[in-house]
């Protein structure tokens, strides 16, 4: 009692007006100031950078270091046991996808901020390459590996600040995690194209491709599937990564981020089917994209008759329904035909299934063409069998991420943009995680924003030429934060698409404002202290100011004025790109 009274009264005795000064001082230095033709639109912006500053912490325990949280709210933050592992999820559940979101709203103004953050991360790859997906305060570690974002990351970094080179720093390291991302571990069949391990990895585990009542299961996993998001999140790493390697001189890192490169480029195609312009899903064994079918049910033991011919090979999923107990042990034994037309058997043991709240899954390890019988065993009469194939044709917004990592020709593009993304998943406040347009019967489509997924969706599109579609697409997001702000100045955890109704916590980064996308949208390409680089035409109708550092860009829909903090002014008209040396 005697300490918290003499903690409280140093307190009041500060010097409160200098450290506010202070304060307000590195606001300005760090911060950029928007205007636009909406004044809620510009107040979004100015809180958007508020709270995302507001999430930089230090995590807990012995050895604290920089780290970011998802909210930082009256009734979070406090460990009782010190270590930060009592803390809830959104302290410790940072991913790679929730940092790029992160970083491009604080930067250029605070490459500091975000060098000590991604330093502190990138210090974290294990000697065998591993990374955990999750980062943050509370040190809660998923046990999965991380999304391939990181050189991504350090890239981003960079571009604001060139002499803070992460690439180079963590060269020996990035290079040990992409080793990792290709090696038997996670690359099953060493085809270059890994799997993921787990639906949380994704950044969708609503996706209705990973039967979302199992996505937080720690043991269910979902290696059968390749992905042209991960594929594509590769590629760019290696890109990136081959940058850094090329200016060091290190040829045999060069050629070997060349050869998986080239390899996931030259092979992209087999993600396409002949029926559609978007990519799907595949079979890692097969390279097919089956929908997913019904095979049988079944009440307790039994057998189930299907002799049912598959369309496509495909691998069996059973769901297991029991009543009233959690788990059981039970065996089930598929026999059929393989996709080579030969006697093909499988038994799934008790230890194949993972159970949660009395429902238990497995998934066949091998595909059939034929399926002739289903033996189940290990069950009573009130317990229920559903057997299906796993559906590799179930679309959700991960699989336009091609189009952020320029790995599609500009024709295909095209035609992935007008005529799947836009008139499929646009919706009136965003984009959902998934499109309501392909879903099983009995599924339930996620129409819950996806901010982080859509900027960098909406980077794709800008750098596919399509700027107005861009534009669209960052008002439709701006028009649910609108909603928000004018309903209590705050920001949600996540918007409704159809009905821009905010849901979850407040204040959190998943439902800020993208500031950097809309540098991007009004054609600010590059805004740091050593250039400006302005590309495209300002698509609103209205002219946008931005002030940084002093000095002030105004961008109208032919031509841009710059003024300097000399007093300096400088104009320059068309698309560019203008490139403005600052030293």
């Amino acid at each position: 009692m005697e300490g918290s009274f003499e903690l409280a009264r140093s307190l009041t005795a500060r010097q409160w007006d200098a450290e506010t000064a202070a304060i307000e001082m590195q606001n300005t230095r760090q911060g950029i100031e928007i205007t636009t033709g909406d004044p809620v639109w510009d107040l979004a912006f100015s809180l958007s950078q508020k709270e995302a500053f507001r999430l930089q912490v230090n995590s807990l325990g012995d050895d604290p270091k920089p780290a970011i949280v998802h909210n930082r709210n009256p009734d979070q933050g406090f460990s009782a046991r010190g270590d930060g592992k009592d803390l809830p999820p959104s302290w410790s559940s940072i991913t790679p996808l929730d940092l790029v979101f992160w970083l491009q709203i604080i930067l250029p103004g605070a490459p500091e901020t975000a060098f000590q953050v991604m330093d502190t991360l990138l210090k974290s790859i294990g000697p065998d390459g591993f990374v955990d997906l999750y980062s943050g305060a509370g040190r809660q570690p998923s046990r999965w590996m991380t999304q391939p974002l990181l050189v991504h990351l350090a890239w981003m970094v960079e571009q604001t600040d060139a002499s803070k080179p992460l690439r180079q720093i963590h060269f020996a390291g990035l290079m040990k995690y992409l080793e990792r991302w290709f090696s038997p571990v996670l690359d099953r069949d060493q085809d270059g194209f890994p799997e993921w391990d787990h639906p949380e990895q994704t950044g969708v585990s609503t996706s209705p491709a990973f039967m979302q009542n199992f996505s937080h299961q720690r043991g269910y996993s979902i290696h059968n599937f390749e992905s042209p998001a991960l594929a594509a999140m590769l590629y760019r790493e290696c890109m990136l990564l081959l940058e850094a390697a090329q200016q060091t001189g290190d040829e045999a890192s060069c050629e070997w981020l060349r050869e998986k490169a080239a390899g996931i480029k030259n092979e992209f195609g087999r993600f396409f089917s002949g029926k559609t312009s978007s990519p799907h899903y595949i079979d890692f064994q097969t390279h097919l994209s089956p929908a997913g079918l019904r095979i049988g049910t079944l009440h307790g033991k039994g057998t189930i008759n299907a002799a049912r011919d598959l369309p496509s090979p495909g691998r069996p999923a059973i769901t297991v329904r029991l009543d009233g107990r959690q788990n059981a042990l039970l065996q089930v034994v598929i026999k059929g035909k393989s996709p080579n037309n030969r006697p093909a058997s499988e038994t799934l043991p008790p230890e194949a299934f993972t159970w949660r709240n009395g429902k238990g899954f497995a998934i066949s390890s091998k595909t059939f063409k034929y399926i002739n019988t289903i033996q189940v065993k290990g069950l009573i009469e009130n317990d229920r069998v559903e057997v299906t194939t796993t559906d590799h044709s179930a679309e959700d917004i991960s699989l336009f991420l091609p189009l952020w990592a320029d790995l599609l020709p500009q024709e295909q593009a095209d035609r992935l943009i007008e005529d799947q993304m836009y008139p499929r998943f646009f919706r009136e406040f965003g984009l959902p995680a998934s499109s309501p347009n392909h879903l099983l019967p009995d599924s339930n489509p996620d129409t819950t924003s996806r901010i982080a997924w859509a900027v960098m969706l909406g980077y794709g599109m800008v750098a596919y030429s399509h700027p107005l579609k861009a534009a669209e697409l960052l008002t439709r997001i701006m028009n649910a934060i609108v909603l928000q702000i004018n309903k209590n100045l705050q920001f949600s955890e996540f918007y409704d698409t159809e009905t821009g109704l905010g849901t979850g916590k407040e204040n959190s980064l998943t439902g800020l404002a993208p500031v950097g996308f809309f540098l991007q949208v009004v054609g600010i390409e590059t805004l740091g202290d050593s250039q400006i680089v302005l590309s495209g035409l300002n698509p609103f109708p209205w002219p946008v100011t931005v002030k940084y550092k002093g000095m002030t860009i105004t961008r109208k829909q032919e031509d841009t004025e710059i003024g300097f903090l000399s007093g300096e002014r400088l104009t320059v008209k068309g698309p560019g790109p203008h490139r403005i040396s600052l030293r």
